[in-house]
């Protein structure tokens, strides 16, 4: 599943059995079956979730977040962003939004934040900006890694 802004025609990926052969193939969707693609890869991961929530932070500013997975027996609360392009000014803007928003959350919540290093590698500097405020990276290429934690 790849799509640029938000709103623009989607690419998916499959793999498929063509005459015996297991092959790719690509192709592109509009926005309403590119979201139901998505929706269908999402339920597949069995993870319980809410799309598009929005905390008011502590400053009174609203957040939004991309999913919230509701405290299971096993996990707390997990807030997640997903950042398409992740750089030095959208790891400012997760950590200032778990920041201001941590408070008025339940105590052992956690924050992720899912990134695309899809098209280049998420630097460093990146990885460690969020670590130091507590949000959890998760690009996108070890998304199985934190499948259990996430579906938990």
């Amino acid at each position: 599943l790849k799509r640029g802004e938000a709103g623009d025609d989607g690419t998916i990926s499959l793999l498929a059995k063509i005459d015996g052969q297991r092959q790719s193939v690509v192709a592109v969707l509009e926005q309403a079956e590119y979201e139901r693609a998505v929706q269908a890869h999402r339920d597949l991961a069995e993870i319980r979730y809410s799309p598009n929530v929005k905390f008011t932070g502590k400053s009174g500013y609203d957040h939004r977040f991309d999913f919230v997975i509701p405290k299971s027996r096993d996990q707390p609360e997990r807030v997640l962003r997903a950042i398409n392009r992740p750089g030095r000014d959208t790891a400012q803007s997760v950590a200032f939004s778990w920041i201001d928003t941590r408070e008025v959350r339940a105590p052992d919540s956690r924050a992720y934040a899912i990134l695309n290093d899809s098209d280049r590698p998420v630097t460093a500097s990146v990885l460690g900006a969020m670590r130091s405020y507590d949000v959890q990276p998760v690009p996108w290429s070890d998304r199985d890694g934190a499948r259990e934690e996430l579906a938990a």
